[in-house]
């Protein structure tokens, strides 16, 4: 299993007539790797830069240390003005170790407060269940930067394409300044409609001039079918400037946990917040391919998590060493007060008399400081709130995210002080 660690290309600040940031001549990156005792590091690459790596040590392991530690690894990185490696484009170091994909859970307990610890757990799932049979729309990004590009989209495409399941319905949506669709409504997927989809990807250029990509995405989820779940596959290389109206936007259509939208980052330069905040709003999960990189995995990849049935709801549950007898339990069912009993027998049977109001006024020239009075009643009734427990662990996220196979998920938990004294 390999473990993918990425350092962001530098996105502002000027840059010299090389193309090398100008605050970034003789930058050197260096990156320690520790796996937990008994882990074996069997590779430590970088796909996109030139890195010198050392196996069975870090970079603070003194030069005699012995014997050598194949928990550890190190690699380095220096940024020196004439050579190739700039960092103008994502740096990506992968780590491959044996059970690396096993369900773990660590536990850290806080240093200087008591009873306050953290639990993390952390899986890659692996199950297999029938595939379904959904509606998928690939949204291509044709603008003027894909330009350089447009290779690995059709590349991309191509084994999307090849790889659907007889059955499904697809359609494609490109999009630039404005966007189009290659069918008026999705086509079911057979022989006929695979050539023409395949004959369109060998046409496709960058020619449609900027990047409104909302207009293009809220299409794709209004023009779906009726009754067949959505899977959206966004392409793209790109930043926009109204991200934040796409993210408020692309939950609602997930809303109902019929549609989901995937992203996948295409080149060196593609905004991460903008394809991984799509995929984490849409339920569904993002990946990269920078240039040279190998397709196949990680748009096979993407393809499964599409075709997985919707399966939403799930519930992160501690369980602790031992019984309960510890914790208090809580009833929500408190019966009325007799006040409240009394109330409510007595409001049908009201006496049938005729009653007669009283004039209000609004200018009462007796009440005085009012404003200071419903205030100190306001407070007193504040004292009246019931002591609310805490909850036994906190979740962050709150909402576990969509589980697909071999895409990791982490949840973490700030647990209850009342059980420190307990074993999860």
């Amino acid at each position: 299993m390999g473990l993918t660690v990425g350092i962001y290309a530098y996105e502002q600040g000027y840059h010299n007539g090389n193309g090398l940031s100008a605050g970034l001549e003789g930058l050197s990156i260096t990156v320690d790797v520790l796996m937990e005792k008994g882990s074996i590091l069997r590779e430590l690459q970088s796909p996109s830069h030139s890195v010198k790596v050392s196996l069975g040590r870090m970079s603070s392991t003194p030069a005699d240390a012995y014997p050598f530690d194949p928990s550890r690894a190190s690699a380095s990185l220096r940024l020196v003005e004439g050579e190739n490696a700039l960092l103008e484009r994502d740096f990506v170091l992968v780590a491959k170790d044996d059970g690396l994909d096993n369900p773990r859970a660590l536990l850290e307990v806080h240093s200087t407060v008591p009873g306050q610890r953290a639990l993390m757990a952390t899986l890659v799932p692996q199950f297999s269940l029938p595939p379904a049979q959904p509606e998928i729309v690939f949204v291509i990004d044709r603008s003027g930067s894909m330009s350089d590009k447009i290779v690995t989209l059709q590349e991309a495409l191509r084994i999307f394409l090849k790889s659907l399941p007889i059955g499904i319905t697809l359609n494609i949506c490109s999009f630039g300044s404005s966007f189009t669709f290659l069918w008026p409504t999705s086509r079911v997927y057979d022989a006929s409609s695979l050539n023409d989809a395949l004959h369109f990807v060998s046409t496709i250029s960058a020619n449609m001039g900027g990047t409104e990509m909302q207009s293009a995405v809220v299409a794709a989820v209004t023009n779906r079918l009726k009754g067949k779940d959505l899977e959206v596959i966004l392409l793209t290389d790109g930043q926009i400037f109204n991200q934040q109206q796409l993210f408020n936007f692309v939950p609602t259509s997930a809303a109902d946990n019929t549609a989901r939208l995937f992203s996948l980052a295409i080149g060196d330069a593609a905004s991460h917040s903008l394809v991984e905040g799509i995929a984490r709003a849409g339920n569904g999960f993002s990946q990269s391919v920078i240039e040279y990189e190998e397709l196949d995995s990680k748009v096979i990849r993407m393809l499964k998590g599409a075709l997985i049935p919707h399966i939403f709801d799930y519930t992160l549950e501690v369980q602790y060493d031992g019984k309960d007898d510890d914790f208090e339990a809580v009833d929500t069912d408190e019966p009325m007060s007799d006040s409240e009993t009394e109330v409510a027998a007595e409001t049908p049977e009201a006496s049938p008399q005729t009653t007669v109001q009283q004039p209000i006024s609004f200018f009462d020239t007796s009440l005085k400081g009012s404003d200071a009075e419903f205030g100190s009643r306001q407070q007193a009734d504040d004292k009246n709130v019931p002591n609310m427990l805490p909850p036994r662990a906190l979740q962050a996220p709150y909402k576990i995210p969509s589980l697909y196979p071999f895409i990791r998920t982490t949840v973490y938990l700030l647990l209850d002080p009342r059980s420190s004294h307990r074993t999860p």
